[in-house]
């Protein structure tokens, strides 16, 4: 396994993680409005660097992983301008009788958006590293 594949295995742990917290929080009724704080646990996405680092003199990343990074990339951040777009339709559409849309329903944006990224880059990461073999 490439130190490539080993960072988007470590970055959908993380993530996947920080959903469960969050999803803990939120079904606890005592911890229910602060299930937001299940989202910190994103703070580890930084340490996947680690994985980076130079063993002896193997480089770093080839022209193949520069490839696949660049699809990923690509591929992660059209599904969040889709599902980002068509958030914002949905909620307008649904609360435009009401003149705003609850702090609810905009607060968690940020933080879903960037597990959404993260999870489909290193989902596309992992499956043309795979076919390329």
């Amino acid at each position: 396994m490439s130190n490539f594949q080993k960072y988007a295995r470590f970055h959908l742990i993380v993530v996947f993680a920080a959903l469960m917290a969050v999803i803990a929080l939120y079904l606890n009724p005592v911890t229910s409005p602060g299930y937001i704080a299940g989202f910190s646990i994103l703070g580890l996405l930084g340490f996947g660097e680690f994985y980076y680092q130079r063993a002896g003199k193997k480089p770093i990343a080839d022209e193949r992983d520069e490839q696949i990074n660049h699809r990923s990339v690509l591929i992660a951040y059209t599904v969040f301008w889709v599902c980002f777009v068509a958030w914002g339709v949905l909620t307008t559409m649904k609360f435009s009788s009401e003149g705003s849309i609850p702090l609810g329903y905009v607060e968690p944006v940020v933080w879903i958006a960037l597990c959404l990224v993260v999870i489909v880059r290193s989902t596309v990461v992992l499956a043309l590293s795979r076919q390329d073999s």
